[in-house]
């Protein structure tokens, strides 16, 4: 009975949700930004966090400024999609990962300690080509 009885209970409750972490933050945004998280459609806002998977976006009025925790900023221009594939920063256990993906617009990258620590592990994907970074600073367009 008592085996059951914490089975059922187990099975109503499911598994403890964690929350995610934070990748980024929102330093500015000027007129339409959005992002789009676990199919909602956001409104972005300065101060507003960042998440792996997040889709942010500006309209033909818009631009971002988005600040990552390991210093690494990234300028979204005009009517620009970008989404955060992956984000790990971990300097003690040496792991790190910056993945993203521009699907179109234009962005201007600046790097952080990831980029310093591991230029291996920064990549910035488009629709036509997949780039690594060797530097500190670049300019992306997609169209």
């Amino acid at each position: 009975m008592r085996i059951s009885l914490l089975f059922l209970v187990l099975v109503l409750l499911g598994p403890p949700v964690q929350a995610q972490e934070a990748v980024a933050i929102l330093k500015t945004v000027s007129g339409q930004v959005w992002v789009v998280r676990d199919d909602d459609h956001i409104s972005a806002t300065p101060g507003m966090e960042l998440l792996e998977a997040d889709l942010l976006g500006t309209d033909a009025d818009g631009s971002a400024g988005v600040s990552f925790m390991d210093g690494s900023r990234v300028s979204l221009g005009p009517d620009s999609e970008m989404e955060i594939c992956s984000f790990r920063f971990a300097p003690k256990d040496k792991d790190y990962d910056f993945h993203v993906y521009f699907q179109k617009g234009t962005a201007v990258y600046s790097s952080g300690k990831i980029g310093k620590l591991a230029p291996e592990a920064v990549r910035f994907r488009t629709p036509q080509a997949v780039l690594g970074i060797r530097g500190t600073r670049f300019l992306v367009r997609v169209q």
